[in-house]
C-alpha cells in the first residue's frame, strides 16, 4: 500500500493543525473523491462492504452505500449509476492524517486547545464524540467529529455534504 505522507512536506506533517478550518479541510491525506480514485491512490482495499439505502428525494428508491476498508481508514461513498460522492472518511490511525495534532491518541484537552471548543458534544454507546462544523462551506455542512475513549482521540470522521 503507498504510503501517503510521500506527497507531503515532511515540516507540514509533522506541525499541528494551524486552525480548525485547515485542519476540517486539509487534514485528511488521501485526496481521492471516488472510489476509482481511491483505489488508483491507496491501492485495492481490504474490504469492501455494500450497505442499500433509501433514496431521501425518491423513497421507492435503493441506492447503495459503498464502505472501502483500509487498515485504519474507512471511505463510504454514496453510490449513484453515473457516479458516486464520497460521504465520509473514518480514520483510526494517524499515518492519514496530515498534521501531527490533532491526532490519535491526543488527549482530549489537546483537541481543544487546538480546535477551541466543539459546537456540540454526543454521548453515543459510552464514546463521547465532538462535533466541529468549521469546516463546512456554502451549500453544505462538512462536520468533522473527534471520537473519543477515555478522553483520548480514537477516531476522527471526516464528513462531506451529499445531496
Amino acid at each position: 500500500m503507498p504510503d501517503p505522507t510521500t506527497r507531503i512536506p515532511e515540516a507540514e506533517i509533522r506541525a499541528p493543525a494551524p486552525d480548525c478550518r485547515s485542519f476540517a479541510t486539509r487534514g485528511l491525506l488521501p485526496s481521492a473523491k471516488s472510489r476509482e480514485a481511491l483505489r488508483a491512490e491507496l491501492g485495492a482495499p481490504d474490504e469492501i462492504e455494500s450497505i442499500p439505502v433509501r433514496n431521501r428525494h425518491v423513497p421507492e428508491q435503493t441506492d447503495t452505500l459503498s464502505v472501502y476498508s483500509y487498515a485504519g481508514l474507512s471511505a463510504t461513498f454514496y453510490v449513484l449509476p453515473a457516479r458516486d460522492l464520497l460521504s465520509s472518511v473514518a480514520v483510526r490511525d494517524r499515518r492519514w492524517l496530515r498534521f501531527s495534532a490533532p491526532t490519535i491518541g491526543d488527549p482530549v484537552d489537546r483537541v481543544r486547545a487546538l480546535l477551541g471548543p466543539a459546537d456540540e458534544t454526543v454521548t453515543p454507546a459510552g464514546a463521547d464524540t465532538l462535533e466541529y462544523g468549521c469546516g463546512s462551506l456554502e451549500g453544505g455542512y462538512d462536520p468533522v467529529f473527534i471520537v473519543l475513549e477515555n478522553d483520548t482521540v480514537a477516531e476522527i470522521r471526516f464528513s462531506f455534504y451529499v445531496d
